[in-house]
């Protein structure tokens, strides 16, 4: 079973190909690319996909659930795609930017490649981690019904979800001790 410091492992190895594209997008002021900056932008971005793909892959195993399997599926799916279109429009810039052309748009396409990179990775814990909690869920012998119930309605007569302050903890007892809404501490 794989956990959080494997995917984390695919994030660290995108870091560098990150860096080099975070240098092209901040370094654009009036400095010519380099020659090989199409290559480059080409290689990171091709990097940062297939270790995406590899921590998707990797986050779908942790779905026991068929059906939630194929929802996280076409999540992950879908985000893939869009970052494999933000390369595709990244690298393209880097062509045009290198022969002179508009060095703004470049640096806007790797910062929308970067942006959308961050929000997979964040996709892809979350899969993850909703995963490990159903499973622990499962381990409990509780259901989706018991873990979200809302509390009985108060004296307003609107039920409340549990907050915060409906949980203390029962000094060094390790239990927790549900409270009224509206009750002191």
């Amino acid at each position: 079973m794989i956990g959080t410091d494997d995917l984390r492992d695919h994030q660290a190895r995108c870091m560098p190909h990150v860096a080099i594209l975070q240098m092209f997008a901040s370094n654009l002021g009036d400095v010519q690319l380099p020659p090989d900056a199409a290559r480059r932008v080409a290689d990171a971005t091709s990097a940062i996909l297939a270790e995406a793909r590899a921590a998707g892959r990797a986050a779908l195993t942790a779905v026991a659930d068929d059906d939630l399997r194929s929802a996280n599926l076409s999540l992950l799916t879908a985000r893939q795609a869009r970052l494999e279109h933000a390369a595709q429009d990244a690298i393209a810039s880097a062509r045009e930017a290198a022969r002179g052309g508009n060095v703004a748009a470049l640096r806007q396409r790797l910062q929308r490649f970067d942006t959308l990179t961050s929000a997979m990775w964040t996709v892809q814990l979350s899969v993850w981690e909703h995963a490990a909690a159903s499973r622990e869920v499962a381990r409990l012998g509780l259901s989706a019904a018991d873990v979200l119930r809302p509390l009985p309605r108060s004296r307003t007569g609107s039920s409340r979800w549990p907050g915060p302050r409906d949980v203390r903890s029962s000094r060094g007892s390790g239990r927790c001790i549900r409270r009224r809404a509206g009750s002191a501490r």
